[in-house]
């Protein structure tokens, strides 16, 4: 294994302890569904978004079942380029977005396994408009990636709703509140892949809004 590999590795090894360490004894954590998570082979997880906490949560849940050194993150550009978050950055299994779907789908074929957060910021853009920072109300718009990776690949996709993170960490804000944090897993499901033709933007549209439909049973 190449010396830079190994690094990154150990890195992410001791920073992800410490932090899930930290995570387990400031928090009071209930994980529902756990049994739903894969013991081997490719996988798409999404959830709802709204605190960075969630990554940890996750990560709690992943590190429970041996996942989490299987896992690629999909995150978006301003997050990558947050300097709070910059450490776990360099050792943590990234996918920026910008070609998300094939840096994605290379993974999925490594037996790797992805979370997409399809709200992306949307909390975030709420956050500032109920506060009286912004003057238009956002408009939630749903990422699709999770549903092109699915009918492309035919991986599961694995449902997460999380709750109380918004409480313990809203949006902005740079340290958590103590508090209670639980997550809801749901049963797998997958899409029969199509032919390439059939693949169209309402198919996708439409796939995107079932898949935001299974988060929001568990929220």
């Amino acid at each position: 294994m190449p010396l830079l590999r190994l690094l990154k590795r150990w890195g992410f090894w001791v920073f992800s302890n410490s932090l899930l360490l930290f995570c387990k004894a400031y928090f009071r954590l209930k994980i529902d569904g756990l049994q739903n998570l894969p013991d081997q082979g490719p996988c798409i997880f999404v959830a709802n978004h709204q605190s960075y906490l969630d990554i940890l949560v996750l990560a709690m849940a992943f590190e429970k079942r041996g996942l989490l050194y299987r896992i690629h993150w999909v995150i978006g550009k301003s997050t990558y380029q947050n300097p709070l978050l910059r450490l776990l950055f360099l050792t943590a299994s990234l996918i920026v977005v910008n070609g998300t779907v094939k840096k994605a789908e290379t993974a999925l074929k490594a037996g790797q396994c992805i979370v997409i957060f399809p709200e992306g910021f949307y909390a975030w853009y709420k956050f500032l408009y109920d506060h009286g920072k912004e003057k238009t109300e956002p408009v939630r718009h749903i990422g699709t990636s999770a549903a092109i990776l699915g009918l492309k690949t035919g991986c599961p996709i694995i449902p997460m709703g999380l709750h109380g993170t918004f409480e313990a960490m809203p949006p902005f804000s740079f340290f958590p509140k103590r508090g209670d944090l639980s997550l809801r897993i749901g049963m797998p499901f997958h899409f029969v892949v199509p032919e390439p033709e059939a693949v169209t933007d309402t198919l996708i549209s439409e796939e995107s809004n079932f898949i935001m439909d299974q988060i929001g049973a568990l929220r």
